[in-house]
Parts: C-alpha cells; sequence; structure tokens
C-alpha cells in the first residue's frame, strides 16, 4: 500500500518532535510553525481518538482537516481502522503528515484539498474531524457537509468541538436537520459526538 499521495514534497525547516503516550503505543509527530497544536497533540483530539476506539471498528477510514495527522496515524495503529486517508488544505500539514506515517510506521494515503470535495462521495466507512473553528462556522459546516457526503450507507462521521465554541449550537445548525447527532463523551471543555445521516 502507498503511504502518500504526492511525491518529491520539500522538506520543512525546523520542526519539532513531540509524543503521545498511547497505550500500548507511543507515538512521534513532527510539527513546525503553521500548523495547528505544534507543541503537544492537543485535548479534543486525544478526547476524540479515546470515544472513536470504543466505537465498531472501519475499514476505510478519512482523517478529514487531518493537520500532521495524529487521529489517523493513532487510530490506524491502534488497528481500529485498516485502510487510512488523510485531507488537508495545508501543504505544510501535509509534508509533516507524510514524515509522521513513515516515524510511526503506518500506512495511508494523503490527498491535498480543501474539504473532502477533494476526494469523492460515499468512500468511507468512518471519518474523524476536529474542525478549525477559528476559521469561522461556515468553514466548520463546509467540513461537516462534506464528511457526511463522503460516507457510504450508515457511515458515522465523529466530530470533537470546544463546549465554548458551538458544540451545543451545531446540532441546531437547520442546514443539519437530517443528520443524527449522538454525544459520546466531554472532558476538558470538549464534547465528542457521532453523526449520521438520517
Amino acid at each position: 500500500m502507498p503511504h502518500y499521495f504526492r511525491k518529491n514534497w520539500e522538506p520543512v525547516e525546523s520542526t519539532s518532535l513531540i509524543r503521545w503516550v498511547l497505550p500500548p503505543l507511543t507515538l512521534s509527530f513532527h510539527t513546525a510553525s503553521g500548523v495547528f497544536s505544534r507543541s503537544r497533540v492537543d485535548p479534543g483530539t486525544r478526547l476524540l481518538v479515546k470515544l472513536v476506539f470504543k466505537e465498531p471498528q472501519a475499514d476505510r477510514f478519512l482523517d478529514l482537516a487531518c493537520g500532521y495527522g495524529p487521529v489517523g496515524i493513532a487510530l490506524g495503529g491502534l488497528r481500529w481502522a485498516k485502510r487510512l486517508h488523510f485531507c488537508d488544505v495545508n501543504f505544510r500539514a501535509l509534508r509533516l503528515l507524510q514524515r509522521n506515517l513513515e516515524q510511526n510506521r503506518v500506512q495511508g494515503w494523503i490527498h491535498c484539498g480543501d474539504g473532502a470535495g477533494a476526494i469523492g462521495e460515499g468512500m468511507f466507512d468512518a471519518a474523524g474531524l476536529n474542525p478549525p473553528v477559528r476559521a469561522g462556522k461556515e468553514t466548520v459546516l463546509r467540513l461537516v457537509h462534506g464528511g457526511l457526503a463522503c460516507l457510504r450507507p450508515q457511515g458515522r462521521l465523529y466530530l470533537v468541538m470546544r463546549t465554548r465554541q458551538g458544540a451545543l449550537s451545531l446540532p441546531k445548525t437547520p442546514s443539519l436537520v437530517d443528520v443524527s447527532f449522538f454525544e459520546l463523551g466531554k472532558g476538558a471543555g470538549y464534547r465528542v459526538f457521532r453523526l449520521e445521516k438520517h
């Protein structure tokens, strides 16, 4: 299985290496300026992975707005998902992701594009999303709708958001009236939902 979609990206200078102890794994990630949560794996991502791991396993999983890849790499390393795909619009993050797949001996496909529209519809059993809330509600909704569109029938979109940044109001959004929200858990100011189409 190929572990990247685009070859020959130039390396990112001045990277840092952070670690995430996730028994039985210890994962290492190259990060750099210009990417989300460069100094540690953020609490929302940690909670998302913890709760998704308790859910039924997925054959094909999409890490949407993946950044340097902690969600997909963790779920792949834990053998929760078999075939991993990663998508982000940030070239710097994807260069780091390429290194992190190799660093953690996880295989997957990297897609460069703004949301799941770069991949196609109806391809995945499950997808994970820690959206860039600071980019605005319009961006968050576009990513949510794109993530739902890329799922197969009975597919699941796992979403983590800060409670104070719209986690409680998002399920009331008119454009998501045909989507069921199931809260899987909360902690450290975050909530994790499983979204399913009616």
